[in-house]
């Protein structure tokens, strides 16, 4: 099972996974896109921007089993309870990346959507505190 631990903030790291998150949101918002690959790519925009969070707070997350539900209550917890509702549509999201990676390959617009809304809202939070810092 996956644990969170302290580790030394990395400015230059958390720099590289918010432009990484900024990227991938940026290329899921392109209207040409299936809704799959929106989908895909607004869910991994999240992981960078969580990713860039950790590393500008000092957290990190251990690979292994659980890890995403791991660094989503790491997330959450940095960036307050403002953003419990956001967090609650993130491991909604989360359970339907599972889906349509491995269950059923489809992503209904609906879903789409929201995690476009859910990622925007989230790499704007980390953007936030991340220049703040």
């Amino acid at each position: 099972m996956s644990n969170a631990f302290s580790v030394d903030p990395d400015p230059s790291r958390a720099q590289r996974f918010l432009r990484s998150s900024q990227n991938l949101l940026r290329d899921a918002e392109f209207g040409e896109l299936a809704l799959e690959s929106s989908f895909f790519l607004a869910h991994q925009a999240c992981i960078s921007a969580m990713e860039a969070l950790m590393a500008s707070v000092g957290r990190a997350i251990s690979p292994g089993e659980g890890s995403t539900i791991v660094l989503l209550r790491e997330t959450n917890g940095a960036l307050g309870p403002a953003y419990n509702d956001l967090f609650e549509s993130l491991s909604i999201g989360r359970q339907e990346r599972n889906e349509a990676s491995y269950a059923e390959p489809t992503v209904s617009e609906a879903a789409a959507r929201v995690m476009l809304e859910d990622a925007r809202a989230l790499v704007a939070a980390v953007e936030s505190v991340i220049s703040r810092s």
